[in-house]
């Protein structure tokens, strides 16, 4: 008897992302403050047979129609099924279908979000009774950004991504995102970063409940932002404008080439997306 459940798999934000220092096998410890938007993608998972124990090999089919290129055994989304199913030894025929909002390869979280979204349905469905805890030590396995999808709200994100510290609390924030529709190598960007990395972790500290964006606004940063923003100086031409049509603050999220725009009203918000809706950027009109 087919089975299935659907889950909200929202996009973020890094409103602080800290390169703090550099592991051994290359992987650089980060200190960031994230947060979650209402834009989100869609994740429904089907059970096509029966639940079966031991973990053997079992079909997955994943239908993203609007990406097609998202539907081989590749994508995070599939990786997750199988790194669930291998841990807890069970097996059962899937059906995992994609509905994209989302942009693709935007700093925006998207894959790892439908990876998190995907293994707590599958815990549900499976009736696997994990903890959040337990979920994102499973999903680390699978990106390093999966653990931070695992639980509610806006975190303190530390390590490579594996710790997530929930006891943060946001303001709303009104926000306006601008994509223009080409991706940044997110390993690329990292490695052109030149800090000055020794085996000592930077001390990187933050409140954690800000009031207010005003209260915000001053720990919003991002280390990748000058390396991307140089090869693509359009980053830093957005940022500008969106500062001209009314944001308190405008920035690049992740390795980018996303640019968030915050505002304290969402009437400002909505006549930013206006004013800039004749660019040539896509533009996302959202709100955490």
């Amino acid at each position: 008897m087919q089975r299935q459940l659907t889950g909200r798999a929202p996009a973020k934000i890094n409103l602080r992302l800290k390169v703090v220092g550099k592991r051994e096998d290359g992987y650089h410890l980060l200190s960031m403050l994230n947060e979650k938007l209402k834009l989100s993608d869609l994740i429904t998972v089907y059970s096509t047979g029966d639940l079966r124990r031991g973990g053997s090999p079992f079909d997955i089919k994943v239908i993203c129609k609007d990406f097609p290129d998202l539907e081989s055994g590749e994508n995070l989304v599939a990786r997750a099924a199988v790194r669930l199913a291998e841990e807890v030894g069970v097996s059962s025929p899937l059906v995992i279908e994609i509905q994209k909002k989302i942009p693709v390869g935007a700093g925006l979280g998207g894959g790892s979000s439908d990876a998190a979204t995907c293994m707590m349905l599958l815990n549900k469905l499976w009736n696997l009774g994990l903890s959040r805890e337990r979920l994102a030590e499973i999903g680390v396995s699978v990106g390093a950004d999966v653990p931070f999808f695992m639980f509610e709200g806006p975190a303190r994100v530390s390590g490579i991504g594996e710790r997530v510290d929930p006891s943060i609390s946001l303001p709303k924030l009104w926000v306006l995102l601008a994509n223009p529709s080409f991706e940044v190598s997110t390993a690329w960007a990292y490695r052109s970063l030149h800090l000055e990395l020794t085996g000592a972790i930077k001390s990187d500290s933050f409140p954690s409940i800000f009031k207010s964006l005003r209260e915000l606004a001053p720990f919003i940063e991002n280390d990748l932002e000058g390396v991307v923003e140089g090869a693509y100086p359009c980053i830093g031409e957005m940022k500008t404008r969106m500062i001209q049509c009314g944001a308190s603050i405008s920035f690049m999220t992740g390795s980018g080439p996303t640019v968030v725009g915050l505002f304290e009203t969402e009437a400002g918000r909505d006549n930013a997306f206006e004013v800039l809706s004749h660019s040539k950027w896509r533009l996302f009109a959202t709100e955490n």
